[in-house]
């Protein structure tokens, strides 16, 4: 072993924070070349480092830090963008009555891009609402929380932006 690597070690044992946040630049520049932005690829790094801090495995045990620190960085990447876009085919499926899965014809991602785009046209503050309750995967509960709302509102702000989402989403997939 390298004394670098010796040295890396003995830091991680000590004081694993440090050499986490250390290779940071290189997790987010890793992460930038999977997804183009920012604040995700940011966000799947903080996830990264802290799951590694509050792993169960010994983190002094890890040969190579740098290595495993991107596998799991990929993982969470991965994860997030199955995410994304399982919850916006969950819910055009769900909340909008149509069936992608027989749908052949149209292409997945111009859907995806449709409903995204129909969410980016709802007014202030639907549009963050219903952001984060689809796009995110968020509760009620969080959504209100996070917007320092009422559970009450949330629900009834997206009840009428699910509805107004329903006119714009149906009135584009009619020129899919």
């Amino acid at each position: 072993m390298t004394r670098k690597k010796e040295f890396i070690n003995t830091q991680l044992c000590y004081n694993p924070e440090k050499v986490l946040v250390d290779l940071r630049p290189k997790l987010i520049s890793v992460a930038m070349t999977i997804v183009s932005n920012f604040s995700v690829a940011n966000d799947c790094v903080q996830d990264t480092i802290y799951l590694i801090c509050n792993s169960k495995t010994n983190i002094c045990d890890i040969e190579n830090i740098e290595a495993y620190a991107i596998a799991t960085l990929k993982h969470e990447l991965m994860k997030r963008l199955k995410a994304d876009d399982r919850s916006i085919v969950v819910y055009v499926e769900n909340v909008l009555d149509y069936d992608t899965s027989s749908a052949a014809d149209y292409d997945r991602e111009a859907v995806c891009s449709m409903v995204v785009d129909a969410i980016d046209s709802l007014k202030q503050p639907w549009r963050d609402e219903v952001r984060m309750h689809i796009l995110e995967g968020e509760t009620v509960n969080a959504v209100a929380k996070k917007m320092g709302f009422t559970r009450a509102k949330v629900k009834k702000d997206l009840l009428k932006a699910y509805k107004e989402l329903r006119t714009i989403i149906k009135s584009k997939i009619e020129e899919l």
